[in-house]
């Protein structure tokens, strides 16, 4: 692979400060005057004053992921209902959230399948691909640069998502690359909370969707059914598996069978703002020392 480049993901290690468009901007003038990052994921930016903000500062070696997963799952909407009423109301949503993301150059906008609504899982995933088809001809028609960031999630454990598994991703995989739809669409990515509460193994997971996975999340959950942490809760790296030798074993998986660029950032929800930029402190030297091992 050519290499990996360094991220954070606002929306989690930044949460207190992402809420207020007048925080985000001191977040944002920042990120890009310490030039610690090639990737920003945060929410979609909606305030006008913050777009035009961004875009007189963005750097055009910064990517900028958006994600509108949370906005859905709020709504009680999603992209593989099988209610048709609500699927489409979950799509028109995210177009109106790609036309957002258009005004400041979007190159990500982070999506999930949504949770399934029907026992039959193959019927959510039909519907899951219908909305993206339809979203992937939408991008085309209007000519933007933004590419659909899918993140499998869990399937059984907590979040409970149609796309979760490693199984149902190749699916997905398999059947938009039958009507035409690849990594020029779309990008995988690689969550280690939500592919190890899915039981699936690290490697195998990366060797098979190596195409389309062009970003990594280090992050923690725990894995003891009994356990009432159990699921993904964007935990702080204790007491559940994740830790710098797993996070490097991670990379070296990677190195191994992807070719392109990788973005990695590290996934932890702070909750207390005086203690937001004391967790960026820690992520971005956790990626140092991660990223060392591997060089």
């Amino acid at each position: 692979m050519s290499r990996f480049k360094k991220g954070i993901i606002v929306s989690n290690i930044l949460d207190p400060l992402s809420k207020d468009p007048k925080d985000l901007k001191v977040v944002y003038q920042r990120l890009f005057a310490e030039k610690r990052y090639e990737a920003i994921e945060t929410r979609v930016l909606k305030d006008e004053s913050l777009i035009e903000y961004y875009n007189e500062i963005k750097k055009p070696n910064v990517s900028l992921e958006a994600y509108v997963t949370g906005d859905l799952s709020r709504m009680g909407l999603s992209l593989s209902s099988v209610n048709e009423e609500s699927r489409h109301k979950a799509i028109e949503y995210t177009k109106e959230m790609l036309d957002l993301g258009n005004l400041v150059d979007l190159d990500y906008l982070g999506i999930a399948s949504g949770k399934a609504d029907s026992p039959n899982t193959l019927w959510g995933l039909d519907m899951f691909v219908s909305s993206l088809c339809e979203l992937f001809e939408y991008v085309l028609k209007k000519g933007y640069k933004t590419k659909l960031a899918i993140e499998p999630l869990d399937q059984y454990a907590h979040k409970c998502n149609v796309i979760g598994s490693l199984d149902l991703t190749l699916r997905m995989v398999r059947r938009l690359e039958a009507l035409g739809y690849d990594h020029r669409n779309y990008i995988i990515t690689f969550d280690s909370a939500h592919v190890a509460l899915n039981e699936d193994d690290f490697e195998e997971t990366i060797a098979k969707l190596a195409p389309y996975i062009y970003k990594i999340h280090f992050a923690n959950a725990v894995l003891d059914k009994n356990d009432p942490l159990y699921g993904d809760n964007h935990m702080a790296f204790e007491g559940g598996f994740m830790n710098e030798e797993v996070a490097v074993a991670i990379l070296k998986q990677a190195k191994k069978y992807i070719d392109h660029d990788v973005e990695v950032s590290l996934e932890i929800r702070e909750k207390d703002k005086d203690k937001a930029w004391d967790l960026e402190n820690y992520a971005y030297d956790f990626l140092n020392k991660v990223l060392k091992e591997v060089e």
